[in-house]
């Protein structure tokens, strides 16, 4: 892991996130919130070099503010079995 990871080894990070099992959208004006759940096999990982890339969904500021999101590591997964379910509208619960 790289020196400046919030996981102390590789064990830590892909146990957060293999727990990874669903998407959400914006909020809706009705409240609803879009959701997709994600349906995958195992899923094995390894750190791999960071090299300048563009983040768009962490820069852009459509779904995090600078603050709220920052690069940890970049991990790299081959060969995982998936599919994604069908899109859902959900009301959040308290």
């Amino acid at each position: 892991m790289p020196r400046t990871s919030r996981f102390n080894n590789m064990e830590s990070a892909s146990a957060f996130l293999t727990e990874l099992y669903t998407a959400f959208g914006a909020k809706r004006s009705d409240g609803r919130v879009e959701v997709v759940r994600l349906a995958r096999g195992p899923w094995r990982s390894k750190v791999a070099e960071h090299r300048v890339g563009v983040y768009e969904a962490m820069q852009s500021g459509l779904l995090f503010s600078r603050s709220q999101a920052e690069l940890d590591s970049v991990f790299v997964a081959v060969n995982v079995p998936y599919r994604w379910n069908r899109l859902g509208l959900e009301r959040p619960t308290p």
